[in-house]
């Protein structure tokens, strides 16, 4: 059935590549655009609970950092006393839903990956700049990073100093990964980053027209400007 599945998407590639006059670089493009485009809507869902369940944990915290000092010395109770206030306000430290919704799109990233993989196998397609798309390219891979540091820095209402820490690692890792890949590969990274900042900016759209109910904590209103 996997096989099966990367076949059809790997048919679908070819078909836009014929149908692009032969642009293998064209064709990862909108390839991507479709794929990332037609899973916005449930990126927006998840970004919208990760909101909600940010705000609560916020507003949560004094009475976890009290728990933590009167139960400093006795790690059961703690742990006892935190799932029982979370039980009783409703926040849950895992959101299940979220990463079935995020674990399901895995495997279609991962299906055209090796699609797109196959593709290249036996071609030396131009595109752009690039001179292969079978081989890795630095400035690729550095265009990557920069998309990669707009789409992370529009994450809403994440605290500074995580969202610094977490822009960082997410531009090398970026960087690097894409600078050791075949660049038909980094392309459609690159369109799907390129999806990725407009999925952003939706959200925090979505956030300001349909408020998600549960009140921002004013330690938080800074960092979602």
């Amino acid at each position: 059935m996997w096989t099966s599945f990367v076949s059809w998407i790997g048919s679908i590639l070819e078909a836009l590549t014929l149908a692009n006059a032969g642009s293998l670089g064209l064709a990862i493009v909108i390839l991507s655009l479709a794929v990332r485009l037609s899973l916005v809507p449930i990126s927006i869902y998840v970004g919208r609970r990760t909101v909600i369940q940010g705000r609560k944990m916020a507003r949560l915290k004094p009475r976890l950092d009290k728990l933590k000092v009167k139960y400093k010395s006795d790690p059961a109770k703690l742990q006892k006393e935190t799932m029982a206030l979370f039980k009783k306000e409703g926040v849950s430290p895992v959101d299940g839903k979220s990463m079935l919704v995020t674990f399901l799109q895995t495997p279609i990233f991962m299906a055209v990956y090796s699609a797109i993989r196959n593709g290249l196998a036996n071609s030396s397609s131009s595109f752009l700049w690039i001179k292969n798309l079978a081989k890795a390219d630095l400035y690729l891979a550095m265009l990557v990073g920069l998309l990669t540091y707009c789409m992370m820095s529009l994450v809403p209402e994440m605290p500074e100093a995580s969202k610094t820490m977490m822009i960082f690692l997410q531009v090398i890792i970026s960087v690097v990964f894409v600078s050791q890949i075949a660049s038909g590969v980094g392309v459609y990274w690159a369109a799907g980053s390129l999806v990725g900042i407009i999925d952003k900016l939706l959200l925090r759209l979505s956030l300001k027209l349909w408020p998600v109910g549960e009140p921002m904590p004013a330690t938080m209103a800074v960092s979602a400007e």
